[in-house]
């Protein structure tokens, strides 16, 4: 039996998580069943929703039976997604938002990507934020494959755009459901990014849009902010980094762990340059100044300056 033989994937698993955003399912469920190839499933976990949603979901799967449900109370979106890990038959996994939709006919590119090496575990690409007033914004991802330098500096793709092979849940566990833990980045960049990478398995960037974020009334965009979620995030940072450096210290060298220290302090840099709250933001500077090397300060600042850009430029998007 050849390579190729025996990378052959039987199904795509996509878990779809929702809670009263019944309006927004049957578009996102289409992207995933009008895909290019006829193997795979859409999970959905609803957490007991009180609005339509369990009405739409009984009636999309009365329609199409690769779809499989759930509804009951749960305590939040990762508990949702590791329901749907229980239930998942396919080899290769993805998750998508209620508010999101896969760019179409790209599954059997994926499935390509995954059967052509064997030792490729996570596969991700860029994706687009679509605003209601019809403009669009692209956050391209350069194609390569992620090493430790990337992860540390949180560069890895939209949780959406992202495809896993089922042995990384195999080999890693659920997601966490840690109270700060309970972030996309921070969940991914522990038990999934590093975690593969010490394995000596790989993590490759392809240079393909492979889903969309919807504007939505009632849904928070992407990259929205206030000072209840920066703390939040931030303190999911310095809980992830501080996780990592203990867990993964055989393939971090000192370099690695000053940028991981110093993480929280750069998203609370990001979030007061933003509001241009200048006076913290340059307190949070001198802090970051003192911990880093002069190179990795300079990379720093230049990497704050434009992702705060880029925030701008898709809150004035969404605006006009």
């Amino acid at each position: 039996m050849n390579i190729i033989q025996k990378c052959q994937f039987k199904m795509i698993s996509i878990i779809t998580c929702n809670y009263n955003l019944g309006h927004l399912l049957t578009e996102t469920v289409d992207s995933i069943l009008n895909q290019n190839i006829d193997k795979l499933e859409s999970i959905i976990i609803d957490a007991n929703s009180d609005d339509n949603s369990l009405q739409i979901i009984k009636k999309l799967s009365i329609k199409d039976q690769r779809i499989k449900f759930l509804s009951e109370d749960d305590e939040g979106h990762f508990y949702g997604i590791n329901k749907g890990l229980k239930l998942v038959k396919g080899n290769i996994i993805g998750m998508l938002h209620c508010s999101d939709v896969y760019e179409k006919n790209i599954f059997n590119l994926v499935n390509e990507e995954f059967k052509k090496d064997p030792d490729l575990w996570i596969l991700g690409g860029s994706n687009i934020l679509k605003f209601k007033n019809k403009k669009q914004y692209s956050i391209n991802k350069k194609a390569k494959y992620l090493n430790v330098n990337d992860i540390v500096n949180f560069d890895f793709p939209a949780i959406e755009s992202t495809f896993f092979r089922k042995e990384v849940f195999t080999e890693f566990g659920n997601f966490s459901t840690n109270r700060f833990l309970k972030r996309c980045h921070t969940n991914m960049f522990i038990n999934y990014f590093l975690g593969t990478i010490e394995k000596q398995k790989k993590i490759k960037i392809i240079n393909q849009n492979l889903s969309y974020h919807l504007e939505h009334d009632n849904i928070r965009p992407k990259n929205s902010r206030n000072s209840k979620t920066t703390s939040h995030y931030s303190n999911g940072r310095k809980l992830a980094s501080y996780y990592a450096i203990k867990k993964f210290d055989k393939i971090l060298d000192q370099n690695n762990k000053q940028i991981l220290c110093v993480q929280h302090i750069i998203y609370d840099l990001q979030y007061f340059l933003f509001i241009r709250n200048f006076k913290k933001f340059y307190k949070n500077l001198k802090k970051i100044f003192k911990m880093l090397r002069i190179v990795d300060f300079l990379k720093t600042i230049i990497k704050t300056i434009l992702r705060v850009f880029k925030s701008y430029q898709i809150q004035i998007g969404g605006k006009k």
